[in-house]
């Protein structure tokens, strides 16, 4: 499956290339460290990272709305899909040799597809106008209002197969996003001059809604989770970590693995077991579970139906835009720390073969260890911040002989999570999980020729963030479709 917006000349027209006509694979930004902690160890390390039962408490909370953590999911659909680690969990491999299912660019082919020239991706769009479905079965708004939150012919195994990446579809809340920036394609493409159907007109409307999701990255998901600091000061260094990988394999796009393999993954410890989707009957918020099948679960192969549409006031401060205080009990994510939640400590995502370890921070740490990652104390020490303190890492729990393996290379996933919670108060990354985050970022952006920083961009007024864009594609904040768009 294609990923990624590489241009070439057909005709008259500029088209973005099909499946395989781009290689990546992934680089690393730091030196290799083959002296790993055992399996038995990381399994050991593992359990301790499962948010005890009971119900959330306040004190989990973080000050980031929610919507953040699947906007991060998002994104990371649209920049990584890698192969699985070995099925022999001693084994190592070499990353540089296994194929990324995506191309490292902030591009939103996970929405558009190769584009509608494409047999695979042909059906995302109307023929006649080239916008993007929404609604089932529909080519643009259609009358009701729930439909038109949804993917083309709902969330179905068959239609997410069309998706630029399926992945999109795993949850309600995911699908929706997604069709936020569906929308804000179809809204640019209302307003660009041209005649319908006009594949110009598309690539013009396609580059614009590109251009705004990077903003948002840059400048409104990124300084939240790395902090501004961090963001400012890839900027100033130039990303040297960065361009010497890309320097060592100039005819490919590369993906750093301590950024897909470790560090990116920190969202993993900011999922909550459910949330509150909209306001309902009384006066009193309606909520779904995720992992938890029925009814009211977030499972994506459900239809969005009314009780299931989100309110983005739920998730994102737009009440904030227009200086009111929130009018609903808005969503947070778990504040950053090495915890997972209950619900998704054993979750095996969906295409997972049989056998394969169930525990997710299991399955992180050992994807870590086959890629032999420097530990989070080698990481910093090279970036020249200070390391973590035996006592700093929270491994008191574990047996003293394990605890010493852990202590003397710690995992760079757990050491991220840890120093957020740590250094970063909960609040955000901080130090190597900050640092590479935004190393990356950057980095994608810097070597992209068409992104943001190559070509000159101004947001639209009330675009500049994703509570904007969502207040915009669906106005009355989120509670029903703009259908003049």
């Amino acid at each position: 499956m294609h990923h990624g917006i590489p241009v070439t000349k057909k005709g008259s027209q500029d088209v973005f290339l099909a499946s395989g006509d781009t290689p990546t694979s992934f680089g690393i930004l730091f030196e290799q460290d083959r002296s790993q902690p055992s399996v038995e160890a990381l399994k050991k390390l593992a359990e301790t990272m499962v948010e005890p039962p009971g119900p959330p408490t306040a004190d989990l909370d973080s000050t980031q709305p929610a919507g953040f953590t699947f906007f991060g999911q998002f994104v990371d659909h649209d920049i990584t899909l890698s192969a699985g680690t070995p099925p022999d969990p001693d084994g190592v491999f070499d990353f540089s040799t296994v194929h990324n299912g995506r191309t490292p660019r902030l591009d939103l082919d996970s929405v558009f597809g190769t584009g509608p020239a494409y047999s695979d991706s042909a059906p995302l769009y109307d023929p006649a106008t080239l916008r993007l479905r929404l609604g089932e079965g529909g080519f643009g708004p259609p009358a009701q209002e729930v439909a038109a939150a949804d993917l083309p012919e709902g969330a179905s195994p068959s239609v997410s197969r069309t998706l630029g990446d399926p992945r999109n579809s795993e949850n309600l809340i995911i699908a929706q996003l997604h069709t936020v920036f569906m929308r804000l394609y179809n809204r640019f493409l209302g307003h660009t001059p041209g005649a319908a159907g006009d594949l110009a007109r598309y690539e013009a409307a396609r580059r614009k809604t590109v251009q705004h999701y990077q903003h948002v990255v840059l400048n409104d998901y990124l300084p939240r989770i790395a902090g501004r600091a961090a963001v400012d000061a890839a900027m100033l260094r130039d990303v040297p970590r960065y361009r010497h990988m890309v320097s060592q394999c100039p005819t490919k796009l590369i993906m750093p693995v301590e950024f897909a393999f470790a560090a990116f993954r920190f969202g993993h410890s900011q999922v909550r077991g459910g949330y509150s989707l909209n306001m309902g009957t009384g006066g009193q918020p309606r909520g779904r579970r995720l992992f938890v099948p029925g009814d009211l679960d977030l499972n994506g192969s459900h239809p969005i139906t009314e009780d299931a549409r989100i309110n983005w006031d739920f998730f994102f401060e737009l009440s904030e835009l227009s200086g009111d205080e929130p009018t609903v009990p808005r969503n947070f994510s778990r504040r950053f720390d090495a915890k997972l939640a209950g619900a998704l400590a054993n979750l095996k995502p969906p295409g997972i073969p049989d056998g394969t370890e169930p525990v997710l921070a299991t399955r992180n740490l050992l994807r870590g260890r086959a890629a032999c990652l420097p530990s989070g104390q080698a990481v910093a020490r090279a970036i020249g911040a200070v390391p973590l303190s035996n006592d700093q890492l929270g491994l008191e729990t574990l047996d003293p002989a394990v605890r010493e393996e852990i202590e003397a290379h710690t995992p760079l996933w757990y050491y991220v999570l840890r120093e957020a919670e740590v250094v970063g108060g909960g609040k955000r990354l901080a130090g190597t999980g900050a640092y590479i985050l935004a190393e990356t970022f950057v980095g994608l952006l810097l070597h992209d020729e068409n992104s943001i920083l190559n070509q000159p961009f101004t947001p639209e007024p009330g675009l500049e963030t994703l509570a904007g864009i969502c207040a915009t594609v669906w106005p009355n904040r989120g509670r029903g479709p703009n259908d003049a768009d």
